[in-house]
């Protein structure tokens, strides 16, 4: 595909990119996307979304034949799980041990769950929060088998690295935040290892290597 056929836009309303990130990786993605040809709009909203476009909330129209919509999910609870078991988003209230208020027996984790006890801790929806709460899930789980008290949740971010086009990402490690064909090829690495086989890590090496 010619690259002189394809415009990209990116609509944000907030007043920058990757808003749980530092700003200085905000600055890194933005300058990045517009280098490689991506218009960014910031504070702005989409208002409505046409056959052959979007309209924006300030009146502009941006046509386009592709739009993708990534600014959040919605429940599917409602009408399965009674009403009082789940939080204003649809989500099932738990405490801050991951345990379904009014029924200790269950727990809850991820997009699913939403922690309501006082001065409860935001838990971001990402892959990271969540394979954190299964690890305390599963160790609360065995405290109550053992008829043990369960311990609270507290999230602790790791970071994130999100790549950017071939070779390039921004990256947020604990603190250390750094750019480039490193934070790329550090993600491939990270990503490798999570995967749990290894035959299916060689064929996306192999994948990987061959593109």
């Amino acid at each position: 595909v010619d690259r002189r056929e394809i415009s990209i836009t990116v609509v944000e309303a907030g007043d920058r990119l990757l808003k749980q990130l530092h700003p200085d990786v905000s600055e890194r993605a933005q300058r990045r996307l517009e280098q490689v040809g991506v218009r960014v709009i910031l504070n702005a909203r989409v208002q409505a979304c046409t056959t052959d476009g979007v309209q924006m909330g300030s009146g502009e129209h941006l046509a386009g034949a592709l739009r993708i919509w990534s600014a959040g999910t919605t429940s599917q609870l409602r009408g399965v799980v009674a009403p009082e078991y789940l939080s204003a988003r649809g989500a099932l209230r738990v405490e801050n041990t991951l345990q379904l208020i009014g029924h200790p027996e269950v727990f809850a984790i991820g997009d699913n769950a939403e922690i309501v006890s006082p001065n409860a801790q935001f838990v971001p929806q990402t892959a990271q929060a969540a394979a954190s709460e299964a690890r305390h899930a599963a160790r609360n789980l065995h405290r109550l088998l053992d008829q043990q008290p369960s311990v609270p949740f507290y999230f602790s971010s790791a970071g994130d690295i999100i790549p950017i086009g071939d070779w390039f990402a921004v990256a947020e490690v604990h603190g250390f935040i750094f750019s480039g064909r490193l934070a790329w090829i550090m993600r491939r690495l990270i990503f490798l290892k999570r995967i749990w086989s290894p035959l299916n890590r060689i064929k996306i090496f192999v994948d990987w290597v061959l593109h």
